[in-house]
């Protein structure tokens, strides 16, 4: 019996002293961490799509606008279907045969209501790791939140894109989604 108890207090002195995320975590009051979509209002509505499969996207997206294209690739990730209906929030979305893989918001309001000082407070601090080039020009700069599911580009001050994935680490997201874009000449 002894020899439980004392594995337990040693496992639990093992896991006080595991490393601390690459971002820190903004928390509510009770000291939890606070989930991104109510860090960042602008995103609330965009997160839950991530959980539909994919009869539930198609009719989300239906109608005269839908454009499906399938077999497509998203950066390093091949094998998805690509679904855009701008009639209905002009999101992109890049799909499994079970359903959202990533969501792309490019351009749009909800990056145009999005302040890059206060999501970079929010998401942040960032590692040297976790910023990396974007793909949108010279200056472009990718931000990665990869345990929180979201990246974001930033450039010239101005927030010219968001991902929006299921959670995963910093790792798997630069094998499975990040391409380092090409050189960016004048």
């Amino acid at each position: 019996m002894w020899n439980v108890v004392a594995t337990i207090v040693m496992l639990l002195g093992l896991l006080s002293l595991a490393p601390t995320p690459l971002h820190s975590q903004s928390h509510d009051s009770s000291g939890s961490p606070m989930p991104v979509p109510r860090r960042i209002p602008q995103l609330a509505t965009w997160y839950p799509r991530l959980d539909f499969d994919r009869k539930q996207i198609l009719d989300y997206l239906a109608g005269e606008g839908l454009r499906l294209r399938p077999h497509v690739g998203y950066d390093r990730w091949r094998g998805l279907d690509f679904a855009f209906n701008k009639d209905v929030d002009g999101g992109f979305y890049y799909l499994t045969d079970r359903g959202v893989a990533v969501i792309h918001l490019e351009r749009s309001s909800v990056c145009d209501s999005l302040d890059p000082q206060q999501l970079i407070d929010k998401l942040g601090p960032f590692s040297p790791e976790q910023i990396m080039q974007g793909k949108t020009g010279r200056t472009a700069q990718l931000y990665v939140c990869a345990e929180d599911g979201i990246s974001f580009t930033l450039n010239n001050q101005k927030i010219e894109g968001v991902e929006l994935f299921h959670p995963m680490t910093l790792r798997r997201y630069l094998a499975r989604i990040y391409k380092t874009p090409p050189k960016f000449t004048l």
